[in-house]
């Protein structure tokens, strides 16, 4: 965690852009910093230079080499569509907007997940998109919109963690009342 922080210290430097680093860091402590490799998103249309860099030892402080910000951005696009919950897709015809209007009560199972090969990778390669729009001398309009997706995902996934250990306190506390008998098994 401690690597993948510094890289994004070095990405996400604009003022607007630093809280998603502390919001990462909230989810990945709410999580209790699984280590569990079999949590994992889903691979499927995932950019290939994250399954490089992740065969490759994972070396935080290389990106893998990203041909195009145009094209790495649209596949990027596809993977991070794949996670979201299917009222997140809109109907409309550019296909590139997701809904941000949506059930209070979504569990966002497949983007609930921490340690190193979850909601980690979706920060270090967004990272990747945005260093080489920078690179290209682009406007990073794409990964910016993009950004501030992941940013609102982020934001309602903690926002979920924090109701599930307020309910799972409720209960404890309720289970530990002194005026309560415990019950024989």
């Amino acid at each position: 965690m401690t690597e993948a922080q510094k890289r994004f210290e070095k990405v996400f430097n604009a003022p607007n852009h630093k809280s998603i680093i502390e919001l990462w860091l909230e989810f990945e402590k709410l999580l209790g910093y699984p280590e569990d490799r079999k949590i994992r998103l889903t691979n499927q249309s995932r950019p290939q230079q994250l399954s490089d860099w992740m065969q490759r030892h994972r070396m935080w402080d290389k990106a893998p080499p990203v041909e195009k910000a145009s094209e790495f951005g649209a596949t990027w696009r596809g993977w991070w569509k794949i996670l979201q919950p299917q009222w997140r897709i809109s109907d409309d015809e550019c296909g590139g907007s997701l809904v941000w209007n949506g059930p209070s009560d979504e569990k966002w199972q497949n983007l609930l997940k921490g340690g190193g090969n979850g909601f980690v990778l979706v920060l270090l390669s967004l990272s990747w998109w945005m260093m080489r729009e920078k690179d290209e001398s682009r406007k990073a309009e794409e990964s910016s919109s993009a950004f501030e997706d992941v940013q609102w995902v982020l934001q309602q996934m903690v926002r979920v963690l924090h109701t599930q250990h307020e309910q799972g306190s409720e209960e404890d506390h309720e289970n530990n009342d002194p005026n309560t008998r415990p019950t024989k098994r």
